[in-house]
């Protein structure tokens, strides 16, 4: 059935609804990686623009001093409240990841590539949201769940990158005459 559909048998607006879309899902993986980069300290404060240094209501700077006391005395208050941190985090992130899944695969299913090789990206790109959950609520816990994070993350975008990539591709070819 969906060998014969495909994205470059599309009309025009339904060619320039799915360039769009998947434009957008590209800006959703630029957007992860500068939210990394700011995160690891990648990015300078000169670089960063002083409407986002600024915000409109002050909030009173933390005393990273008075916390090291504190971690001491009740680390494992603290270690619950980041575990239930993670696990909500977690959970959003599954709920986000499964709908860009759905979103990007459903489009990437009328592309030209062989079955086998959708079949191969579907499973990376679905397994690696499951495993990013289960790394999100298990970080800064084990050195494991931080790796697994950051290996599943990095399949998530390649899955991403590629799929945009070849829906690209398919956006250029001109139609089949067999439509």
């Amino acid at each position: 059935m969906f060998e014969s559909l495909k994205i470059s048998n599309l009309p025009p607006y339904a060619k320039l609804f799915v360039g769009l879309f998947t434009t957008l899902m590209l800006c959703v993986c630029a957007w992860t990686i500068l939210i990394l980069y700011v995160q690891e300290g990648m990015i300078s404060e000169e670089d960063v623009p002083a409407y986002v240094t600024e915000p409109y209501g002050e909030a009173e700077p933390a005393d990273s001093s008075d916390d090291e006391t504190e971690i001491g005395e009740t680390e494992n208050e603290l270690s619950s409240e980041r575990f239930e941190r993670n696990v909500k985090l977690a959970h959003t992130h599954i709920n986000g990841q499964t709908l860009l899944f759905f979103a990007i695969g459903f489009v990437f299913l009328f592309t030209s590539v062989k079955p086998k090789l959708k079949k191969t990206v579907l499973w990376v790109f679905g397994l690696s949201i499951f495993v990013h959950a289960f790394g999100l609520a298990g970080q800064h816990f084990h050195w494991f769940y931080d790796d697994i994070l950051a290996i599943s993350g990095f399949l998530i975008l390649g899955s991403i990158a590629y799929m945009s990539f070849v829906i690209y591709v398919n956006l250029l070819e001109k139609p089949a005459d067999s439509l």
